[in-house]
């Protein structure tokens, strides 16, 4: 799993990509849905895979820091 930031109706929105478990499908969460998205749901082929309670936090935990930059570089934009 990795973040990526996708532009929606110009707006950068932090987006956890996931890879699906059966398939290899994509699997994309927007990061404010990320705690509500489990199981996490492919698109592709319908499979379900679910994140336990550990997981959610080490990649809470590893986005952090991207996370936080992002949000003082959204703030200082709407600050000008």
């Amino acid at each position: 799993m990795h973040l990526e930031f996708h532009t929606i109706a110009e707006e950068e929105i932090p987006t956890v990509i996931a890879e699906c478990d059966a398939c290899g499908g994509v699997i994309q969460i927007p990061e404010r849905d990320f705690l509500l998205s489990r199981p996490l749901d492919c698109t592709s082929c319908h499979h379900q895979r679910y994140l336990s309670y550990r997981e959610y936090v080490t990649l809470a935990d590893a986005f952090a820091a991207q996370l936080l930059n992002y949000a003082i570089a959204r703030w200082n934009r709407t600050k000008q």
